[in-house]
């Protein structure tokens, strides 16, 4: 079960929770996200914060080939009605690509079975038309074996990725809404690097949706925290 919760539109952050009488807009902003300029990524939508017991879930799906656990990763992000609705506005589904060295080592690419997942879900919801979220595995690649992710600083972070995905420019990419699909998001380096080679490449409009987000600090637990709102 996925509790609803006000989250950043760009980067997904938990934002405080509103007073009983407000009621936060789709295009909330959390305050990092204000001050900075468009990252390439449109909006962002996370199911669940990474905490307990969400990351042995994800250890056991990404690395212990325990790949039974895409439908019910997609179950509980389909409980989100925003996620339902990017879903159902969306023409493509893009999984965050695994370099070919990383993917032989794996075996397979836990973004592409939880994209394939979601599409059998949410057809099974809403009825998703054949135009409409169509999963597109070789739309992106990831053109350079990076580090991993989780063992760098932000600045290094975002350096590790630059660069380091690719999104060829057809006819099919042009001027279409794409949900890029991962498990997790930590710093969302990578999701801002993916997201803008889509944008190159031609795409219209980028969604970010992953099942886990690493959150920085509980809003909540912060004196000074505000929630602000922009409108489009």
């Amino acid at each position: 079960y996925a509790q609803l919760r006000p989250r950043c539109s760009r980067c997904a952050l938990l934002l405080p929770q509103p007073t009983p009488t407000e009621t936060p807009p789709s295009t909330a902003l959390c305050a990092d996200c204000l001050r900075q300029p468009p990252n390439g990524i449109d909006q962002c939508l996370a199911a669940v914060s990474y905490a307990w017991p969400w990351p042995l879930c994800m250890d056991q799906f990404k690395f212990n080939a325990h790949t039974g656990w895409a439908g019910a990763l997609a179950n509980i992000m389909l409980q989100n009605p925003q996620i339902v609705q990017a879903m159902a506005a969306s023409h493509a589904l893009v999984p965050m690509p695994l370099h070919p060295l990383r993917l032989a080592e794996r075996g397979y690419n836990q973004s592409l079975l939880l994209a394939q997942a979601l599409r059998r879900a949410a057809q099974a919801r809403v009825s998703l038309g054949k135009q409409h979220a169509v999963v597109r595995h070789n739309w992106l690649q990831r053109t350079r074996n990076t580090p991993a992710q989780h063992r760098l600083p932000l600045a290094e972070r975002l350096r590790n990725v630059r660069h380091a995905f690719s999104a060829q420019q057809h006819a099919d990419l042009q001027g279409q809404h794409v949900v890029l699909i991962d498990d997790v998001m930590t710093s969302g380096a990578s999701a801002q690097a993916a997201a803008q080679a889509l944008h190159e490449a031609g795409a219209a409009h980028v969604c970010v949706l992953v099942f886990a987000r690493t959150e920085k600090t509980d809003p909540a637990a912060t004196p000074d925290a505000t929630l602000q709102f922009v409108s489009d």
